[in-house]
């Protein structure tokens, strides 16, 4: 299926976080969410629907140009019109130092044909812009946590001695000390604390959104979404509990036992941590993007839809990272070397397979430089993103089937995915990730031993799918994927409830 023009701009906007280094989980939903309620309002000049007013007011000139273009017979080239000078403008205000759309012109470059109403308007649509982004970027400044009084006890303190288990408790979250590579003849890696270059310190990513407001939260009046922190497995034993992290860790170690093929390649292919790749919320754009492909969805629909799924990526952000802020849970990582250490457990270990090591120098399937994300564990940001996305579009296509063996859509850059998807293949049926031989990002050579095709049949298998591979990669705990699942539905309601609350409808309903 061919592209529509928000569509490719859409994958040109996700490659642009990519180059500008902002694609991380928080920062990347707040860019998206700017940048398609944008073009969302852009939109309405041509359409029957109202802006979005956002911590904005609408100006003078929408008003006039909307009653001027009312009757206009040529709409579908001016939106594409609207979409290329609105996402230009905004890329010159979100970026800019340069960016990959500066000085491209719409007819050489995209097969446009330039509308000239359009082009007068631009610097009423470059204004809008800065309004736009000047309403949010005080999200992007948020203060170190060091400097927070929101639910943080203090800070994050980095400490060398993390590595070797010796903290004041092993159950919160700090940040790690990370290899740079060396590694004994057995794998582990080395950190030598009189040589600084054999590692270096983790420092912690995300923005701690609690003076802010979402598209339906708001941290300062009433954090809305379901609230499940007794549920969390927070100490190391208890019996009296469903779950305990004992028990979750030693889910995770018997995982650990027969770390096969299969869950390696469904950890690496949901990963998103490399610096090409997106992490979920970017995923969670492309896999809008090959529904509105299937279904031949028109482009007011699909802006629309883009729209809708930007509002509920930003608030499944806020939602998580209260989560994490809030209860400040150690990683499996921190867990499993302390409470092991001294102790023979039977794990994969990088570059050796599975072999008995000491569960002090125990490792998840990740890259030996990466370890595990510099945040804590609950919630799950794969999780709740992936949850409340692809429940998002099950709402807004009304069904639930995602693969059907027959459709073909088109991926211009499978790289945004995963590093491990054939990057030739610019066409493949929509639900089918085939990963190749040997294109493991963790283990370069052997792994995956053959083609490892996953068929995907529905939306709620790919948000389980995506929840799982960070149990698989040894970053989250089962208890915190299952919980997260909750925290992911619970905004969906939320926005669902907010989008029809301000008269928005799903086109399928």
């Amino acid at each position: 299926m061919p592209q529509s023009t928000i569509g490719n701009f859409t994958y040109l906007f996700l490659k642009e976080l990519v180059e500008q280094k902002q694609n991380k989980p928080t920062k990347s939903t707040l860019y998206l969410y700017i940048y398609h309620l944008f073009i969302y309002n852009l939109s309405t000049l041509l359409t029957r629907y109202n802006p979005y007013l956002d911590n904005f007011d609408l100006p003078i000139w929408y008003i006039f140009q909307k009653n001027k273009l009312k009757f206009r017979t040529d709409k579908e080239n001016m939106l594409d019109n609207l979409i290329f000078v609105g996402s230009q403008e905004l890329y010159n205000v979100m970026f800019p130092n340069g960016n990959t759309l500066k000085n491209k012109d719409i007819k050489k470059d995209f097969g446009i044909n330039e509308n000239k109403i359009i082009g007068f308007m631009r610097p009423f649509i470059n204004e809008w812009a800065q309004a736009h982004f000047n309403s949010r970027k005080g999200m992007f400044d948020e203060p170190a946590l060091e400097n927070s009084n929101v639910s943080f006890d203090n800070a994050f303190k980095a400490d060398i001695n993390v590595w070797d288990n010796k903290v004041n408790d092993p159950l919160k979250w700090t940040e790690l000390a990370v290899p740079t590579g060396k590694v004994t003849s057995q794998g582990i890696p080395v950190i030598d604390k009189n040589n600084s270059a054999s590692y270096s310190i983790q420092k912690y990513l995300g923005n701690n959104w609690g003076n802010h407001r979402g598209f339906s939260l708001d941290l300062n009046k009433k954090f809305t979404i379901a609230d499940v922190s007794n549920q969390v497995a927070t100490v190391w034993e208890d019996k009296t509990k469903p779950t305990d992290l004992k028990r979750e860790v030693e889910n995770i170690l018997s995982i650990y036992e027969n770390l096969d093929d299969s869950k390696k390649c469904i950890a690496d292919l949901f990963a998103g941590s490399g610096s090409l790749n997106l992490p979920p919320p970017g995923l969670m754009f492309i896999v809008g993007n090959m529904m509105s492909q299937k279904y031949q969805q028109n482009i007011i629909d699909e802006i629309n839809m883009y729209f809708v799924l930007a509002s509920g990526l930003l608030d499944a952000s806020i939602a998580a990272w209260w989560y994490k802020a809030k209860l400040r849970q150690a990683r499996p990582v921190n867990t499993i070397r302390h409470f092991y250490k001294g102790k023979s457990i039977k794990s994969w270990t990088p570059g050796k397979g599975t072999q008995n090591i000491d569960g002090g120098a125990w490792l998840p399937y990740q890259t030996l430089t990466f370890v595990t994300p510099p945040f804590p564990d609950m919630a799950s940001g794969h999780t709740v993103f992936s949850t409340a996305g692809c429940k998002l579009l099950q709402w807004w296509f009304n069904t639930d089937i995602f693969y059907d063996g027959f459709t073909l859509v088109t991926i211009p850059n499978a790289n945004l995915i995963s590093n491990t998807l054939d990057q030739s293949q610019k066409l493949t049926l929509i639900g089918e990730f085939c990963i190749r031989q040997n294109k493991s990002e963790i283990e370069q050579t052997g792994t995956p031993a053959k083609d490892f095709k996953l068929v995907v049949k529905t939306l709620t298998e790919l948000y389980q799918l995506c929840g799982i591979s960070r149990v698989y990669g040894g970053i989250h705990y089962q208890n915190t994927n299952e919980l997260s699942q909750t925290v992911g539905i619970s905004v969906y309601e939320n926005v669902k409830n907010k989008l029809n609350n301000i008269g928005f409808r799903s086109p399928y309903q």
